[in-house]
């Protein structure tokens, strides 16, 4: 069935918020196959027609960031697709533009959803770029982008647009998030630590977009480095995926998102190809995400992100994990279990017939298995769960894991550039195939296997990773970091896992830091810049290693 935008107001050169929420409303019903074809054009959404929705999303804000004066979880959605099955909505290439602080679209208990031909651009996002003109031990001259709004106001200056309006100043004492870039290398973006004007006692205009600050206390400042400044709350996302089975992004492009680009939340067969979430190609605000470009928590089935661009992120690349609930009470055949982190609350982890695995909270290791009859939340923080077997093999403070919310993961043909941390963080029991990806300038290690039950209670142990012809080019701290966060060591964590025909462009930085870890096969890789003087590779507490490489080796190294 082909549905005509036109008859809801949908055409190019208009504010389309509630033409596109009544077209969604009344296809709900509707159980064919439907077909959405845009014309192409540029199509408007403002956060003044935007649907206001209580929204639950892993890895966002948490309830202690919000102000008094704040409603909770409220997002304003510019696009919400809620209990659709059997769509396919092509844009042939249109443009949304939205305006205003937004979540860009939700993807809500929907089926076999299909988004294509896409580009999702935010008009002037509250975030600047600062070039560096002139530095000394106690003044620095800073260049203003020249796309930021900003005003002065009894000797303040504030940048501003819709929803928005921000003191430059306002982030100097906690911006220890900010990204900067030298520039001997403006594409190596990493976290500088501190805000460019910390400890600064004045700032003032002395040129158009050009402001002189002093400082207390000398700094340190390059000629032509770069920052980007923008709040780390992260209160929007960009596209957000709940309760949702076969969804397809394909051609999409996202040039701005106010947190995470991409979250799929208890989602199942997740299918991104050629998407392409970098900055615009015009325009001197190079910066794409906020935070992490693609979040996928508590799914199963199938993910595959295959063909796609992702430029300049806050924080990293993907991440796919699942959660370690603490065990907080224990009854019968009943047992409640919490979220630990307190940026993820509030959304049901578990379904009737899920296989749990109970987890030692030191060890990280399994200790019993049982599975789910029923789930239910009884607050924002804890699941009750009624469990098959009332033989319960676990404590109080020992952790659960939802082993069946562990999906197969693929990364394939990607590139991965200007990223703030890491390039790819991967704890799932699924099956993982990382290959042909290029790993370029990630401010910390490319690919990160970790797994921990203390700090961000991210699970779980791999148990089937293939790392294969990737490249790893300018990556600080590791290229490839294997590294449970066990306290106490009572066997491996992780197990099989096998990195081959990769390229690693080292510099001096490792390759490898494997720790805790069960048959590993490292084969028929290529070295760059390494000599045996580096500390190139680090193994600790590896059982049944294979290590055919020899770097130094005109076979493996590469001048």
């Amino acid at each position: 069935m082909f549905i005509n935008p036109e008859t809801f107001g949908i055409v190019p050169g208009s504010e389309v918020s509630m033409g596109f929420n009544n077209m969604f409303s009344a296809l709900k019903q509707n159980i064919a196959k439907k077909t959405i074809t845009l014309q192409k054009g540029v199509y408007y959404f403002s956060s003044e027609n935007a649907s206001s929705r209580r929204l639950f999303i892993t890895n966002t804000i948490g309830e202690d960031q919000y102000k008094n004066s704040e409603e909770k979880n409220i997002h304003k959605v510019a696009l919400y697709l809620e209990n659709l099955k059997d769509l396919q909505i092509d844009a042939q290439g249109s443009t949304f533009i939205l305006n205003g602080r937004l979540t860009n679209m939700v993807i809500d208990s929907c089926e076999n959803i299909t988004i294509k031909n896409l580009k999702i651009k935010t008009h002037k996002p509250d975030v600047h770029k600062l070039t560096v003109l002139t530095a000394s031990s106690f003044y620095a001259t800073f260049k203003l982008d020249n796309e930021s709004n900003y005003t002065e106001e009894k000797g303040k200056y504030y940048w501003y647009g819709t929803d928005y309006k921000t003191d430059f100043l306002k982030y100097r004492l906690t911006g220890w998030w900010t990204p900067t870039a030298k520039p001997d290398n403006l594409n190596h973006l990493v976290r500088n630590g501190a805000h460019p004007f910390k400890n600064s006692v004045s700032l003032k205009e002395i040129a158009p977009r050009v402001f002189k600050v002093r400082y207390i206390s000398p700094v340190k400042l390059t000629e032509g480095q770069v920052f980007y400044i923008f709040s780390c709350k992260r209160k929007n996302v960009g596209i957000f995926a709940q309760n949702t089975k076969n969804l397809v992004l394909k051609n999409v492009s996202q040039s701005f998102s106010p947190s995470l680009a991409f979250v799929a939340q208890n989602c199942e067969d997740i299918f991104l190809d050629k998407v392409d979430f970098s900055p615009e190609k015009v325009g001197e605000v190079d910066f794409t995400s906020i935070a992490d470009f693609i979040q996928i928590c508590m799914c199963r089935g199938k993910i595959k992100v295959s063909g796609s661009n992702f430029d300049a992120a806050g924080d990293d690349t993907i991440n796919v994990h699942g959660f370690n609930f603490k065990i907080s009470e224990i009854a019968e055949n009943k047992i409640s279990v919490k979220f630990c982190h307190p940026q993820s609350y509030g959304f049901e982890c578990f379904r009737p017939g899920d296989n749990i695995a109970y987890i030692n909270s030191k060890t990280l290791l399994d200790k019993g298995t049982n599975s789910i009859v029923s789930s239910r939340l009884l607050d924002l923080y804890t699941h009750e769960l009624t469990l098959e077997n009332g033989d319960i093999q676990a404590k109080i403070g020992d952790f659960v894991e939802n082993t069946s919310a562990c999906p197969d993961f693929e990364f394939s043909d990607n590139t991965v550039n200007r990223i703030v941390t890491r390039g790819l963080l991967v704890t799932t029991r699924g099956k993982v195939l990382i290959q042909g990806n290029r790993f370029l300038n990630t401010g910390e290690n490319g690919i990160l296997i970790s797994d921990d039950a203390s700090h961000w209670y991210e699970s779980g142990p791999v148990r089937d990773v293939t790392i294969r012809s990737n490249a790893f080019m300018n990556c600080d701290g590791n290229a490839i970091f294997i590294r449970p966060e066990n306290k106490e060591n009572a066997g491996p964590v992780h197990e099989n896992i096998v990195i081959e025909n990769n390229l690693f462009c080292l510099k001096g930085r490792r390759a490898y830091n494997i720790r805790n870890t069960k048959n590993v096969v490292i084969r028929n890789n290529a070295y760059m810049e390494v000599s045996e003087k580096d500390d190139w590779a680090l193994f600790d507490n590896v059982q049944e290693l294979s290590f055919e490489d020899k770097p130094y080796n005109s076979d493996n190294n590469i001048e």
